[in-house]
């Protein structure tokens, strides 16, 4: 009745939500406790499995969430989709934790704002949020982490998430909480609804919720000298889950090699898996594929290589607009946009302030809805800078002109958001929620993609020069930068890149290297002054401030950085052994191995292992080796170092290898980026000569394909001698190349040990002991059970054992006196005979009987006792035996031990006082099978007609078996009817 009370409750909310009626500000919650079914006050914490749409099947109740929480964990090993609901939560669902599943925005239960902000850190004791923050719209879609923490008293709880690359925490609050299973089967589920009291009122609304999702397709475009080409893109939808409309698809980017045309999910745009929990990554060739999309990365502080006129030949050309909107009543408005003949102004910006002019124009396309806004026609505001969410409109800036609002915006606008003492610093790149402008600029969590999407849209129509044009690092976590203010010249900071940012983005020209380490110049974030100092935001927040490139660049010491380029990545790993020798008795060899486009710098954690693999693999743990200056000319470009891809080791111990065949490979491990693999065994040298260690024999060999492989064997060689248990004697024959042994053979004549010696002459020795322990020359042993000896007239069974082997019988029945054979094998071939002979058996008399031909049953019995064919009987006995034909045949015959007996064809024939073994049949006939061969034809109807004729008389068994009917007598009625017996009539 409680579960039946639920669903009404969900369905009334979906009928209200879709008919558009609207709640009471007096939101009544699902009760849980309904009718003291399931869970209680005492024990509130409900786990339940979901086992249909909005059907929850309780597990247990709990009086902790912690205890809930670990009952769910446990659970969903075995059962996918777990859920615990509690009766204080906000949610329609009361879900406050689940196995697997999504979290959906949901501000109004707290303000009456459509955006909600999300953190990067909480108190576990308090509930509370703190940390960095970034903000994203309301109703939208995140990954779900797990539930870190749950007041009971007031619904409060924390959730981890993630979206857009931010990885943090939200108030449980405003959230809704949405199984996975939801979305895998296409199942309604009602989320929403504010409490009594909030500052915005609305009902719970049912939705079918929807993932965000990216898809790879095969497609083409044509550029602008009208050349068409073919491409991969990678598509971008995602979704409201108000109304489960989606808010379009739009172009991320060229895909990369790894993804193939198909559907993709991803938290970040960087890491792609084929499955909505993400749990299966897309890898690039040996790791895991990491996509950096080109311009979502690229620093503002970088140049495009088109002019104005390229620009305006997109928006004119690509677009289509061929005039500028004069205002909103302009009867040309539909054909034109504020970004038209505007070309020049982002050139003539971005030589004059420093950023990027096709990165900014896409901005302002986007912004802008591609120059045709209300902001932009009323305002010339292309960039909707002051258009806040809760009042756009208003609060939007108006400028003078186009060319205004994109001086500004270059010149001082985006200045704070790429000014690394400012707040709202977070890379001088688009980014995501987790790095870059992205993160404090636009709640429009894909707003990043979006601009990136278009740039590349337009760069590709334009001829794709600017793709790939600048190289940039993506710094690793933890990282932190100086920039410097002299190249070679540390501590003279100009300004610093705090190790919390996160896939920070860092324009790198090809380095030098000082006084051993790498220098590259980058292009600073912040214009330099004629003294070449940072001029700060802070300093300068109203101001117009020109960028001068020949005194606004820093250098960085990369050889103290961690980090990758993208451009260089193709995630391959790639090595070379060096050296391989032998170091008296260990084992020497030095080499490296690096993953490509990766900085390797010296103090890297770039580790090293040697795996040899036989039945099981065994490791072996390399030690850092020397710098390989020619890797990072040959592999990095000058971009990246791989000083830290060395290895090695003098003393590898091989002693303990077990005899056989191994393979050699190296792991390499990145720890910084936590990506390894296992790379091939490349060495072109010489192998080491043949070595023994402890009396085995190290052979190194390369097959015709470059393998190395290790031939552990034992420098004495034994050959094969038997190993069976056996009576002989044995002898183990022995070989060695080239030395000398102490015997060549030894004979075994008992069980024991010997020692084969072998000599180099020089001193050393190996030596290889053989032991036998499988020659057996004692026969086995025989012991027969006690038996009776007294005179018996029934059968007799004597029993036998042995102590080893095989006997040919463990037990014999004697039937009457006779001798019997025991016969004892051992494993080694010895054999023992054992003959027990009896005389204590009254004479006995077996007694066979069987039908010899026809169809019926033979039975015999002695003195009303019913016998068995077989059975031995004494002397005198008397056994009557009864023949019963089957339906169609006659008795024709008995015979004792294979003579007829004259004159019987009764069903009983007796034997009386039997002193011989007997065998007796019966055989029956078939009526109509005159000629006595088995089976009815239509010779036995010639017979009978020949007989009836006079020309051929049958004998009394013929006869009898002619007259078909059985009346007495041979007549034309008989061969009718034998006649319809063969045609199969009856």
């Amino acid at each position: 009745m409680r579960k039946l009370k639920k669903l009404i409750t969900i369905a009334i909310s979906m009928i209200l939500a879709f008919t558009g009626i609207v709640f009471s500000n007096v939101f009544t919650p699902i009760d849980l406790f309904a009718e003291g079914e399931g869970c209680s006050a005492e024990l509130p914490f409900e786990v339940s499995t979901i086992t249909g749409q909005n059907i929850y099947t309780l597990s247990a109740c709990y009086a902790t969430f912690n205890e809930a929480k670990t009952a769910m964990d446990a659970l969903s090993t075995t059962i996918p989709d777990v859920v615990i609901r509690h009766p204080m939560s906000y949610s329609p669902s009361k879900i406050i934790a689940m196995s697997r599943g999504i979290a959906v925005t949901y501000d109004y239960r707290t303000d009456n704002t459509s955006t909600v902000y999300l953190y990067s850190s909480y108190n576990p004791s308090t509930l509370s949020l703190g940390g960095t923050t970034t903000y994203a719209v309301n109703h939208r879609d995140m990954q779900y982490l797990g539930t870190m923490g749950y007041s009971q008293t007031n619904g409060i709880g924390i959730v981890k998430i993630r979206i857009s690359g931010f990885t943090g925490y939200i108030n449980l609050k405003n959230t809704d909480l949405i199984p996975m299973i939801h979305l895998d089967n296409g199942w309604s589920f009602t989320l929403g609804g504010t409490p009594a009291g909030s500052l915005y009122v609305e009902a719970p609304f049912t939705t079918i919720p929807k993932m965000n999702k990216y898809t790879v397709i095969s497609t083409t475009y044509g550029d602008i000298n009208g050349q068409t080409h073919a491409v991969n893109d990678l598509l971008h939808e995602y979704f409201s889950m108000w109304n489960s409309r989606s808010y379009g698809t739009f172009t991320y980017g060229p895909a990369p090699d790894w993804l193939a045309p198909g559907t993709y999910y991803s938290w970040d745009g960087i890491t792609f898996y084929t499955d909505r929990d993400c749990r299966n990554p897309v890898y690039d060739d040996q790791v895991v594929g990491r996509y950096y999309q080109y311009y979502q990365y690229l620093p503002l502080r970088s140049d495009t290589k088109y002019t104005g006129d390229e620009l305006d030949a997109y928006v004119e050309i690509a677009l289509g607009y061929t005039n500028t909107i004069t205002s909103l009543e302009d009867p040309d408005r539909d054909t034109g946009s504020m970004l038209f003949d505007q070309g020049a102004n982002f050139v003539s910006a971005q030589t004059t302030y420093g950023m990027n002019a096709l990165l900014v124009f896409s901005l302002a396309y986007h912004e802008s809805a591609a120059g045709t806004s209300t902001l932009a026609i009323t305002k010339y505001n292309l960039f909707g800078w002051g258009a806040v969410d809760s009042n756009p409109i208003t609060n939007a800036t108006e400028f003078v002109s186009i060319a205004q609002s994109i001086n500004e915006m270059m010149g001082i606008h985006l200045r704070g958001y790429i000014s690394p003492e400012n707040w709202r610093f977070f890379g001088s790149v688009f980014g995501t929620k987790n790095s870059g402008m992205n993160v404090k600029y636009a709640s429009d969590h894909f707003w990043g993609e979006k601009i990136a999407g278009r740039a590349y849209k337009i760069d590709r129509w334009l001829g794709s020069k600017d793709y790939q044009a600048v190289d940039y690092a993506i710094l690793n976590s933890n990282t932190t930068v100086n920039v410097e203010k002299t190249e070679g010249v540390e501590a003279t900071d100009l300004y610093t890149l705090s190790s919390s940012l996160k896939e920070e983005s860092l324009i790198l020209l090809p380095f030098t290297k000082i006084t051993a380490k790498y220098w590259s110049r980058t292009p600073t974030t912040m214009p330099a002054d004629a003294s070449g100092n940072m001029i700060a935001y802070a300093d300068s927040a109203s101001q117009l401030v020109e960028y001068n490139r020949d005194l606004s660049k820093g250098y960085v010491v990369s050889s103290n950085l961690s980090y990758m380029v993208p451009r260089l990545v193709d995630g391959k790993a790639i090595g070379q052994v060096e050296t391989l020798a032998w170091n008296g008795n260990l084992l020497s060899l030095s080499g490296y191995g690096f993953f490509k486009g990766y900085n390797a710098f010296t103090g890297a954690t770039v580790s090293h292992t040697l795996k040899i693999s036989d039945t099981s693999d065994q490791f072996y743990p390399l030690a850092d080796g020397p710098i390989r200056e020619l890797l990072t000319t040959d592999f990095g470009s000058g971009l990246v170092s791989y000083d830290g891809s060395g290895y090695s080791s003098m003393n590898i111990d091989l002693s303990t290898l077990d005899i056989g065949e191994y393979r050699f490979a190296i792991d390499v491990k990145e720890d910084r980026y936590g990506i390894s693999t296992t790379i091939p065994f490349n060495y072109e040298g010489e192998l080491p000569q043949d070595h023994v260690i402890d009396g085995k024999f190290y052979e190194f060999q390369r097959d015709t394909d470059g393998v190395i492989t290790l031939i552990v064997n034992y420098a004495i060689l034994i050959n094969p001698y038997p190993t069976t248990p056996t009576n002989q004697n044995v002898t183990v024959t022995a070989t060695v190349s080239n030395w000398t042994l102490n015997e060549t053979s030894h004979t075994f004549t008992e069980n024991g040990s010997f020692t084969f010696i072998a000599t180099d002459g020089n001193g050393g020795s190996a030596s290889r002991t053989v032991t036998i322990t499988h020659i057996d020359k004692v026969a086995p042993v025989i012991t027969i059970a006690p038996y009776t000896t007294e005179n018996i007239d029934t059968s007799l069974i004597v029993n036998a054992t042995t102590n080893e082997g095989t006997l040919n019988a463990s037990s014999h029945t004697f039937q009457n006196n006779g001798s019997f054979d025991f016969v004892a094998t051992d494993a080694a071939g010895n054999i023992t005979t054992k003959t027990v002979t009896i005389t204590n058996i009254a004479p006995r008399y077996v007694v066979d009987y069987s039908i010899s031909s026809g169809a019926g049953v033979l039975s015999a019995k002695m003195n009303d006792v019913s016998i068995t064919t077989g059975s031995y009987l004494t002397t005198g006995s008397t056994v009557v035996f009864t023949a019963t034909p089957n339906t169609g045949y006659f008795l024709t015959q008995w015979t004792i031990d294979g003579v007829p007996v004259a004159n019987n064809v009764t069903n009983t024939f007796s034997i009386a006082n039997i002193t011989a073994s007997t065998t007796v049949t019966a055989r029956f006939t078939m009526f109509g099978d005159v000629n006595n061969d088995g089976k009815l034809t239509t010779t036995d109807i010639v017979m009978l007609r020949r007989h009836l004729a006079g020309i051929s008389t049958l004998d009394a068994l013929m006869q009898v078996s002619g007259d078909f009917n059985q009346d007495g007598k041979i007549s034309s009625t008989d061969i009718v009817l034998l006649r319809r017996r063969i045609a199969g009539v009856i």
